[in-house]
């Protein structure tokens, strides 16, 4: 069953006032910012014009020489997608003064089974980050961690399972900072079946030593926990990771009198 879009988004957007604002860490103290969030066909020519700008800014040399690169013409097509939404966030007095953005979609995202089997019925909803960049002079303020993190927010409001995005396995200090914010490569990500054959083998070798297996749960946290430099042996023929973060479902509890 496909999703409605638009549907999925409109209690969302009812819910983000333009006043909204957000406490970033800052380079040297805490400041405040202010939330926007719209979809990109609709946002002013001006606004679309500065997201492109800093996309290319960004991205041109790392992207280029990958699997991930689109043409100009292309990635305006991709940027401004009906379906993509952007959070952006701006001072409290300039609107039109982009700090940064995250550009989202909801979708239905393959799984492993769905792959497996090629039942589409084993798709799961996610909430998919296509981009999330900072303006220049504006890195290491906190700002993608903000946006991040509202990210989450909204897709715990729209019930998805799951956050998913793709990034360079060239872009390390993306990397980085996506796993301190929770994101691990996704079940269908290119590293899954080399974290799985690693696992295996230290699993094995532990099976062969004189104390047998000790805790297989220290043994995954061994596999996963360079996952961010790559695969130095060149078993992976993808340039990318797909990472995703878990949404964390609030469960209400009543307590009876």
């Amino acid at each position: 069953m496909e999703l409605d879009s638009a549907a999925v988004w409109q209690p969302i957007m009812k819910g983000c006032k333009p006043s909204s604002s957000l406490r970033v860490a800052g380079a040297s103290s805490p400041y405040d910012v202010n939330v926007r969030l719209g979809r990109g066909t609709d946002l002013e020519e001006a606004l679309r014009k500065n997201i492109e700008d800093v996309y290319w800014e960004n991205m041109d040399e790392l992207v280029k020489p990958t699997s991930l690169y689109s043409p100009p013409k292309d990635k305006h097509m991709e940027l401004f997608d009906p379906e993509q939404y952007y959070l952006l966030l701006h001072p409290p007095s300039e609107p039109t003064a982009m700090l940064a953005y995250v550009a989202l979609r909801v979708c239905k995202e393959d799984t492993k089974e769905s792959l497996d089997t090629g039942d589409e019925g084993k798709q799961v909803d996610v909430l998919y980050i296509y981009e999330l960049q900072t303006v220049k002079g504006n890195q290491g303020q906190g700002l993608g961690s903000a946006l991040l993190e509202e990210t989450m927010t909204i897709a715990e409001k729209m019930g998805v399972c799951k956050v998913v995005l793709t990034c360079l396995k060239r872009n390390v200090p993306a990397l980085r900072f996506y796993k301190k914010h929770g994101f691990k490569p996704d079940e269908i990500d290119p590293t899954y079946s080399y974290r799985l054959s690693l696992f295996t083998r230290l699993l094995q070798r532990q099976r062969n030593t004189k104390g047998g297996v000790k805790n297989k749960s220290a043994l995954l946290k061994e596999v996963d926990k360079d996952w961010v430099e790559g695969d130095l042996e060149g078993r992976e023929d993808a340039d990318y990771r797909i990472l995703s973060r878990k949404v964390e479902s609030k469960v209400e509890t009543s307590s009876s009198s």
